[in-house]
């Protein structure tokens, strides 16, 4: 009996939580009812041994945001996502010793992967000796460890090719769940979840503007930028399964799926996010060209197609049109009839991504601080400039990392990021195209370009978990080519 009860902790301690947090804060009901349903679906159709559990509900439980913690007075918390967390490494921690598992610290050294990460956790911890805010570096450090963490369990957790597949499988049973969940809001349902257009100040309930500020899809995301990323990059990780799929109501349901995530692409005004899809099945479509892969080419020029057509399609629609406002302004489109006038300093969102950059490089380039401002203390920079509006978080995970890390680690970064991609695409080529390297490869090239759109990656799982994927594909590319 206690030895079953071991085995299904993960549930019943999941269970307990939700069931306080409906008492205390009942207005987030969905959020419940979402991660219930998900719940007994991993308890009947994924259910493993204890550490499995602990990691499908930790992966279900990341993937509601921060919207399930345990309150610690009016302002603090502890997420539900960090306790279950916390408790898989305690139990894989307690497998190693109990299993005598030697850890090969040589063979981590030896794989250049491993040792970039090594090597930035320790620049972070000493970036604090010159970081002007030490509060803000500890946050921001207290993040990173959240998100290596579980960046490192999904790759712990995802060694072969079975394990992947259950992975997948999963992160569609929720993917399906969250365009449900945006379905609702585009629908004028209040999910009661918080999200930057709930918490605006002074808004008038009776602004014509405020009929679809409601109808914007954030899901459990905060920001309708934030929920773009995970639309795009789960997208672009769907296409290829749509492609190599054999079974017909499979393929049928993916591309509802797909459909779908284009939609609300467009009901979240995210620019960056719609531009990325087009330029990542562009290449996806060179890469075909290159590999010489007819069925991979049609299915790009399909898509291409498919996209367009119900993006430009739904333009037409009067109602429409407030979802399309940014999308009309941006360079390029319209015969920049409608363009914004990007200046320094000036107010609109264009102008303070651009006055963003020219912070963060004046910053660290022009004013000679190479080594970086310190985990965390490159929005203190920026604030101190006194010129984007309130608007400190630099919106752009490259610049992120040279603000608070500096030139050598941006550029260590970037070279890790390329060798790896550079590593699926000799995989690909060698092997042939399959619904692993072609959506990793998709969705790396997703990541580059998205990682513009939330205002921080630090702590945004979506990010981390992408990562992760994509790094497991590259470990098991030999199995997954057969």
């Amino acid at each position: 009996m206690l030895e079953l009860l071991k085995e299904k902790s993960a549930y019943i301690i999941t269970a307990l939580l939700i069931i306080i947090g409906f008492i205390t804060n009942p207005e987030l009901y969905y959020v419940y009812l979402f991660c219930i349903v998900l719940l007994g679906l991993i308890y009947k159709k994924f259910n493993g041994d204890l550490r499995k559990n602990y990691y499908y509900v930790t992966l279900m439980l990341a993937l509601t945001g921060y919207n399930l913690k345990v309150p610690l007075g009016n302002r603090f918390g502890i997420y539900y996502f960090t306790i279950i967390l916390f408790s898989y490494f305690v139990i894989l921690l307690l497998d190693i010793i109990s299993k005598k598992e030697n850890i090969d610290f040589r063979a981590l050294l030896k794989n250049k992967y491993a040792l970039f990460l090594i090597i930035f956790i320790v620049y972070m911890i000493v970036s604090i000796l010159w970081s002007e805010n030490k509060k803000f570096s500890i946050i921001s450090i207290y993040n990173y460890a959240n998100m290596i963490g579980f960046l490192i369990m999904v790759i712990v957790e995802n060694k072969s090719r079975e394990e992947l597949g259950k992975t997948t499988r999963l992160l569609i049973a929720i993917y399906t769940g969250m365009l449900i969940l945006g379905l609702l809001q585009i629908l004028n349902i209040d999910l009661g979840i918080r999200n930057c257009y709930r918490e605006i100040k002074d808004l008038n309930l009776n602004d014509p503007i405020y009929s679809y500020l409601k109808r914007i899809p954030t899901v459990f995301f905060y920001n309708p930028n934030n929920y773009a990323f995970v639309l795009g990059v789960a997208l672009i990780f769907i296409f290829p399964l749509i492609i190599f799929s054999k079974d017909k109501k499979e393929r049928v349901f993916l591309i509802i799926l797909y459909i779908m995530s284009t939609i609300q692409i467009i009901f979240t005004r995210c620019r960056t996010a719609w531009i990325t899809v087009f330029i990542v099945l562009g290449v996806l479509l060179l890469i075909a060209l290159i590999i010489k892969n007819k069925k991979c080419i049609v299915h790009c020029l399909v898509f291409i197609t498919i996209s367009w057509g119900t993006i430009y399609g739904l333009s037409f629609i009067p109602q429409m049109s407030p979802f399309y406002g940014k999308i009309d302004r941006t360079p390029i489109i319209n015969n920049n009839k409608y363009n914004e006038k990007v200046e320094m300093g000036s107010k609109n969102s264009m102008s303070r991504r651009y006055t963003l950059m020219y912070d963060v490089v004046k910053g660290v380039i022009l004013e000679k601080n190479i080594h970086g401002f310190g985990a965390g203390n490159i929005g203190n920079y920026i604030l101190k400039q006194n010129n984007t509006y309130g608007t400190i978080a630099v919106h752009c995970l490259w610049l992120e990392i040279l603000g608070d890390f500096g030139i050598f680690i941006l550029f260590y970064f970037i070279f890790i990021c390329i060798s790896l991609f550079v590593s699926l695409f000799i995989n690909a080529y060698k092997l042939g195209l399959n619904r692993c390297n072609y959506g990793a490869l998709g969705a790396g090239i997703s990541i580059a370009l998205l990682v513009f759109a939330p205002s921080s990656v630090t702590a945004f799982i979506p990010f981390w978990l992408s990562l992760a994927l994509i790094y497991s594909i590259y470990e098991n590319r030999k199995a997954l080519g057969e």
